[in-house]
């Protein structure tokens, strides 16, 4: 029964979604259009600031934390392989 009344219902939704989009995209065009007639209406805004200056140096605190994390990594890493280790060690069978 459902399955009758969405192959009756269908179309029209489709057509609805259909136009739905077509106007929204109408709309969309005819603004895009509209700022490329009409440039002067962008030249009422007032300039962007300038940019802040670039650092282009490491400073030294960057020099720093890249070593504290680069220490940090590397026992965090040795610590989870030797619990990895220890746990795969428990698992295997002794021999007798």
């Amino acid at each position: 029964m459902y399955l009758t009344i969405l192959r009756l219902l269908w179309p029209y939704l489709g057509r609805y979604v259909a136009n739905y989009a077509a106007d929204f995209l109408g709309q969309r065009r005819a603004r895009r259009l509209q700022a490329a007639v009409e440039p002067e209406a962008a030249a009422g805004c007032p300039p962007c600031p300038p940019c802040p200056p670039e650092e282009t140096a490491a400073t030294e605190n960057s020099t720093h934390n890249t070593l504290w994390y680069t220490a940090s990594g590397l026992v965090l890493g040795g610590a989870f392989g030797l619990i990895a280790y220890i746990f795969i060690r428990d698992s295997r069978p002794q021999p007798s």
